[in-house]
């Protein structure tokens, strides 16, 4: 049911995005295009670093831990 759901907002969208340009004329539709583009690109951009800034946290929080135990002793109590 998810999957029917997504390709029919899928298609909701297409339409919408059409609908759109139909309103516009041909040189604002030029301009619609590079837009997408660099939204798109943005978009990309973002999430790159969004991906950078988990895989260096994932570094910091596991890190000190494999450090600690490298340099821990084990103590006798008596």
């Amino acid at each position: 049911m998810k999957r029917d759901l997504m390709e029919r907002l899928c298609i909701a969208g297409e339409y919408q995005k059409k609908a759109v340009r139909a309103l516009c004329s041909e040189k604002m539709n030029g301009h619609l295009d590079v837009i997408e583009r660099e939204v798109k690109m943005m978009f990309v951009e973002l999430m790159a670093d969004v991906m950078r800034e988990c895989k260096t946290e994932r570094k910091r929080e596991s890190g000190p831990k494999a450090a600690e135990g490298e340099n821990a002793r084990k103590i006798e109590i008596l």
